[in-house]
């Protein structure tokens, strides 16, 4: 009689478990779960790549000097009167910092994505309550650099040249049931200097070049 309940119960446990998944199954499939799911993966995959990004960067940074990328000839007064793009020494820092980027974001190819179970109902009270729900995924990131200068006046007679390096991510995320993709773009400041007197004509905009 007690091995009869015990299959009973063991029965019982097995449809109630059928009846979860299928439910579990069924609401991941719903529109709006969809949208939840993929959004927070984007926004936990921007997070992750941003801050790894910025940790790469202020290091990178600490190592080179304007003078690194812009060779300057002044005059008798001080003024700048030409300036000159050292490829060569930024195709190699470009070159460098992709590879940073795509080492430092490697570490995080996989993680686990949790949420709140409350927050998949829509509702604004019963978001971010209730137990976790944790998902597995996957971080594929392309980083893309792009070298610009900006000019900006700081004083009379005076301009700031800025070197900054501008970067773009493709961030694909790939999670259960679901497939999404995202952007991250940031811009770093990786020299400057004060010029003295008029921009000279020959000075090199790095967007041009």
């Amino acid at each position: 009689m007690r091995r009869k309940r015990v299959q009973i119960l063991r029965f019982r446990l097995m449809v109630a478990g059928i009846l979860i998944l299928v439910c579990v199954l069924c609401f991941a499939c719903s529109d709006n779960t969809g949208f939840l799911i993929q959004k927070a993966a984007c926004d936990t995959a921007k997070t992750v790549v941003n801050r790894e990004i910025n940790k790469r960067m202020k290091e990178l940074v600490c190592e080179v000097e304007y003078s690194d990328f812009v060779s300057t000839v002044y005059d008798n007064d001080g003024n700048v009167k030409s300036a000159e793009l050292n490829s060569t020494e930024v195709n190699k820092f470009v070159a460098q910092v992709n590879l940073e980027i795509a080492d430092a974001v490697s570490g995080y190819d996989t993680g686990t994505l949790k949420i709140r179970i409350g927050t998949f109902t829509g509702n604004e009270y019963m978001s971010g309550k209730g137990p976790y729900v944790n998902l597995k995924y996957s971080l594929v990131c392309t980083p893309a650099t792009e070298l610009k200068d900006s000019f900006v006046s700081v004083g009379i007679n005076q301009t700031k040249h800025s070197v900054y390096l501008h970067i773009t991510t493709k961030i694909s995320v790939l999670i259960p049931w679901y497939d999404t993709y995202t952007e991250l773009e940031n811009s770093f400041v990786i020299a400057e200097t004060i010029i003295v007197g008029d921009v000279p004509e020959t000075y090199l905009n790095l967007e041009n070049s």
